[in-house]
């Protein structure tokens, strides 16, 4: 069972939900990888940041991205975006490669100021699916389980998607 996905918008906003019925203005897109990130940097200042970030098989990418920094309010920045074939297939064979369909909740310790975490679901073909939570803590207080080195590789691979597709740079230092 192939599941769809319909982008709507909303206050002007992308919002992503189960595919609805024929009277709202859709696109179907058949879901790859969803985000939803909280990180927190501190080192002089706080910097907060969210991202919401879709991805469908296809490539088709959309994210809403919060952010506030000191003295500033939140704001966001929403953007859609189709990614090149060969964007999306680095981004597949990255995902394959972090074995992302059986990856469980880790921590990744920090030594770079960053925190938060990373809430990911895959989708896979038939009616497969897995979510997983990745903590950054700062080291030394991480606490186990210790994520492998490549959960480390799937964040990157999957921010350097939103980065080159949706212009996008929320990537945190996974150090």
């Amino acid at each position: 069972m192939k599941r769809a996905f319909s982008v709507l918008l909303v206050g002007g906003l992308a919002a992503f939900a189960p595919a609805a019925s024929a009277e709202s203005q859709s696109v179907e897109l058949a879901p790859l990888v969803s985000v939803h990130a909280r990180l927190v940097f501190r080192l002089v200042k706080t910097d907060l940041r969210d991202e919401n970030l879709f991805i469908a098989t296809d490539g088709a990418a959309s994210g809403n991205f919060p952010s506030s920094f000191v003295f500033n309010p939140w704001v966001a920045e929403t953007v859609s975006r189709q990614g090149s074939t060969r964007q999306t297939a680095t981004l597949k064979a990255a995902l394959g490669a972090g074995h992302v369909g059986v990856q469980t909740s880790c921590t990744i310790p920090t030594t770079t100021g960053w925190s938060g975490r990373y809430e990911i679901t895959w989708y896979g073909r038939g009616d497969r699916s897995n979510d997983f939570v990745v903590t950054l803590q700062i080291a030394p207080s991480a606490k186990p389980p210790l994520c492998p080195p490549e959960v480390k590789d799937l964040i990157e691979a999957i921010e350097q998607y939103a980065n080159d597709v949706l212009g996008i740079a929320v990537r945190p230092e996974l150090h």
